[in-house]
């Protein structure tokens, strides 16, 4: 929830107040039918994190070059810092489908499923009227 108070008001401010409600409840939502119909994890799931990742790509969309700290000390531009962390949920749901998993009790699907959830809300939000402007 930090992270989205820093970049969700950015990220508002480019899409406006409407359509940020329906992006964020888009990523959520859809991030969530995703987890309910594909995640290989037999684990419940609760939360707003797949959505927290599809504002922060919305962030590292609009805003590729602005920098985070990771942890408060290293600089890493927002579209690299939004990559590493998709391929590193990447890695985690793949260690998890195979059974490798250290039962860390996180969902790594959830969070990649907002992010794809994010991708398909503005590249597809063209063709579909209800993503749109």
């Amino acid at each position: 929830m930090f992270i989205f108070f820093l970049i969700g008001p950015a990220v508002e401010h480019i899409l406006g107040t409407e359509r940020f409600l329906k992006f964020y409840f888009f990523c959520g939502i859809f991030g969530g039918l995703l987890v309910a119909y594909l995640d290989p994890s037999t684990i419940p799931v609760l939360g707003a994190s797949g959505a927290i990742y599809g504002v922060m790509v919305a962030f590292a969309l609009f805003f590729p070059r602005e920098k985070f700290y990771f942890y408060f000390l290293i600089p890493v531009e927002a579209r690299w810092f939004v990559t590493g962390i998709g391929i590193f949920s990447l890695i985690m749901v793949i260690r998890d489908a195979l059974g490798l998993g250290g039962g860390d009790n996180i969902s790594h699907f959830g969070h990649l499923a907002g992010m794809v959830a994010a991708f398909i809300f503005f590249y597809l939000g063209k063709v579909i009227p209800f993503l749109g402007r």
